[in-house]
């Protein structure tokens, strides 16, 4: 009976003192504190990769910015965007009247929404829905989709910056096997290409080299030139048939 009265009497006293126990704190890029793991990826996202509600800008991240994240671009108009670093998914949506870089990204690029854009892009796999009149300069490892599209064009990848063969590496992507021309439509299973067509050869892309004179480090393919993954019994989303 004592030492029952004793542990009781001990854990009551535990119990009435105030805890020495401090919350986890997690430190945003911008200084920004947060208790909340979820509200703080959620603001470093939104804060550190995505461009959103711009108007008018020279919108850039520089080499080693992005680092291997995703990034958003969103609701911008008349802008010139830069993404110069390797990333994972990039989405891109309600983007008019803007030329986009997208130096090299591991995964899927989706582009909605978007109209009267220049975009200049290397990835896993470029998909589009729902856009109209927009040109790509493009590297994608697999064949490019696009859905619900019209008046889409393409032409070989045409970027350059000092950093861009490692970032491309970085992101699992051989400047070697380049589908930039292998459209697949969606909308259009007769493949008539009534919804896009390639660039000819005389309208192919300067080469784009925003920050320094480095040249395109993605060497130029002619459409045609090497079997499509889907051809190889792969599907549209991976070569040779892989998992995504």
């Amino acid at each position: 009976p004592f030492l029952q009265s004793f542990w009781r009497a001990r854990l009551r006293r535990r119990a009435s003192l105030p805890s020495t126990r401090t919350m986890p704190e997690f430190t945003a890029t911008d200084g920004t504190v947060f208790t909340d793991r979820t509200q703080w990826r959620k603001h470093e996202m939104e804060t550190q990769y995505t461009f959103r509600d711009r108007k008018g800008e020279t919108l850039k991240k520089e080499p080693g910015s992005i680092n291997g994240q995703p990034f958003d671009l969103a609701d911008l108009e008349a802008c010139t965007v830069m993404l110069l670093d390797h990333s994972d998914m990039v989405q891109v949506d309600a983007l008019v009247d803007c030329r986009v870089f997208v130096a090299a990204s591991c995964e899927a690029v989706f582009v909605r929404e978007c109209r009267d854009c220049e975009i200049t892009l290397a990835c896993k796999q470029l998909r589009t829905r729902d856009c109209v009149n927009c040109t790509f300069h493009l590297y994608s490892k697999t064949e490019p989709i696009i859905e619900t599209s019209s008046g889409m064009r393409f032409g070989p990848f045409n970027g350059a910056y000092a950093q861009h063969a490692e970032h491309m590496a970085a992101a699992n992507l051989d400047p070697a096997t380049n589908f930039w021309w292998g459209v697949f439509d969606f909308n259009d299973e007769a493949r008539t290409g009534k919804n896009w067509a390639l660039l000819p050869e005389a309208e192919y892309a300067a080469p784009w080299a925003p920050i320094d004179a480095a040249a395109v480090c993605v060497p130029l393919s002619a459409p045609g030139s090497a079997p499509l993954p889907s051809e190889n019994g792969g599907n549209w989303g991976a070569p040779g048939g892989g998992a995504g």
